[in-house]
């Protein structure tokens, strides 16, 4: 007897379509690593933490962005009022790698009420040579001392200062990441939990 055992199964319609979707993906992937002599991606811890090293330094240069156009946004994902997910660009206050990064909202937002609902969120900073997906929770942070120590000069235009009543410090805090980055020739990804 061979390695495989073969067993009868009976395949409906749907799970007929879903099994050859799946047969399929996992032919290309193969074929296409054989064709291009590359070895199927393996679980390296220190390829990992090569992935997060250089997704936290990517994070770290959007946090307290001062110039124009998207560059310094993230976009934070939150679960409406109705159930679906609603996004909106934000700059990062501050950060601490992919384990947590902080934004500035009001306490009247439609961000701090759908955080009050619901504490399931998702973090996304992009552009064409890397792709940052965070998944995980966020919380309204009442502490004048993270507030002061967040604080920067451009949230001068929408707030007083840290003391401000109507300066909502929000953090989110990452559960798992999926993480793309492009180095030249090189790239980086990892999928993972913290």
């Amino acid at each position: 007897m061979g390695l495989w055992r073969t067993k009868q199964v009976s395949f409906t319609p749907r799970s007929y379509n879903i099994f050859f979707v799946f047969a399929n993906l996992f032919t290309h992937r193969l074929f296409f690593s054989y064709l291009c002599n590359i070895e199927p991606l393996k679980k390296d811890k220190r390829m990992n933490q090569d992935v997060i090293k250089k997704a936290s330094e990517i994070i770290a240069s959007k946090a307290n962005y001062i110039g124009g156009g998207m560059e310094g946004y993230a976009v934070l994902a939150l679960i409406d009022e109705n159930g679906y997910p609603s996004a909106s660009a934000l700059t990062i206050a501050k950060a601490d790698g992919v384990n947590w990064l902080t934004f500035a909202t009001s306490p009247d937002s439609n961000k701090a009420k759908r955080i009050a609902k619901n504490t399931r969120a998702s973090v996304c900073i992009a552009s064409s040579s890397y792709n940052i997906t965070l998944v995980g929770t966020i919380e309204v942070v009442d502490d004048i001392n993270a507030k002061k120590e967040t604080w920067f000069e451009p949230m001068s235009h929408m707030w007083s200062g840290p003391e401000d009543p109507n300066f909502y410090l929000i953090r989110f805090k990452t559960e798992r990441y999926n993480i793309f980055v492009v180095e030249g020739e090189n790239v980086l990804e990892d999928v993972g939990t913290l």
